[in-house]
C-alpha cells in the first residue's frame, strides 16, 4: 500500500424492522443528512463494547422515543460508500414501551412490503427489501420473544430457509447466498421492483 492509500474500516450498523400487526415502520431521513429524504429502517452505528441488540434498542430509544423487544437478526449486508464500508444487521422487533415520536427523522410510516414500492429507500434497505419477503409469519413465535436489556444475549431462533426447512438463525445468516455482493454508494434513490 502506498503512502496516499488508506484502508477503510468496516462500520457495524443495525436496523430494525419494527412490526405492528401486519405492517412495519419505515423512517424518512432528514433532508440535510447523507441520503437525505430517502426512506430507511431505524437504527445506527454500534458503539464500542455494545452488542448489536443493545445498539438497536438504544438507537430506537434515541431516535423514536420507544423501547424495543428484539426478536433476532434475520439479514445482513455489506455496502461500500465513497468514504466507508458499512456492515448492516437487520433485526425483527416490536415496540415494548413508549410512544412513537420521530425525534430525528423527517417522517415515519407504517407500511406493508407491497406499500414500500411507493417510497425511495437507501440502497442497503432497498436491497434487504428485494431479497426478503417480510410478513408477520416470518417473525419468531411469540413465546420465543424476550425483552433485551443492556448486557443480555440475544435468544436463538430457527427460521425457514428457502426450501421451508427449519435452520438456526446463525446457520441461516451464515449461508453465503444470504450475503449480497458489495453494493453501490448512495448517489441517489434505490428503486424497488414494481
Amino acid at each position: 500500500m502506498g503512502p496516499n492509500e488508506s484502508v477503510m474500516q468496516m462500520m457495524e450498523v443495525t436496523a430494525a424492522v419494527i412490526w405492528q400487526g401486519d405492517k412495519f415502520l419505515i423512517c424518512q431521513r432528514p433532508r440535510d443528512k447523507y441520503c437525505g429524504l430517502l426512506w430507511e429502517f431505524p437504527g445506527g452505528k454500534i458503539e464500542p463494547g455494545e452488542t448489536a441488540e443493545e445498539c438497536i434498542v438504544r438507537e430506537c430509544r434515541e431516535e423514536l422515543g420507544v423501547t424495543l423487544r428484539v426478536h433476532g437478526e434475520f439479514y445482513d449486508t455489506v455496502q461500500e460508500h465513497p468514504d466507508r464500508v458499512v456492515h448492516l444487521h437487520f433485526f425483527h422487533a416490536e415496540i415494548a414501551s413508549g410512544e412513537l415520536t420521530p425525534l430525528e427523522h423527517n417522517a415515519v410510516a407504517w407500511v406493508t412490503q407491497a406499500e414500500t414500492a411507493g417510497h425511495e429507500f437507501c440502497p442497503a434497505d432497498a436491497k434487504m427489501l428485494r431479497e426478503n419477503e417480510l410478513k408477520t409469519s416470518n417473525n419468531p413465535p411469540k413465546e420465543a420473544h424476550t425483552m433485551l436489556e443492556v448486557g443480555t444475549k440475544a435468544p436463538q431462533f430457527t427460521l425457514p430457509d428457502k426450501d421451508g426447512n427449519a435452520v438456526s438463525l446463525s446457520d441461516f445468516l451464515g449461508k453465503d447466498d444470504r450475503r449480497g455482493p458489495r453494493g453501490a454508494a448512495c448517489h441517489g434513490p434505490a428503486q424497488l421492483p414494481r
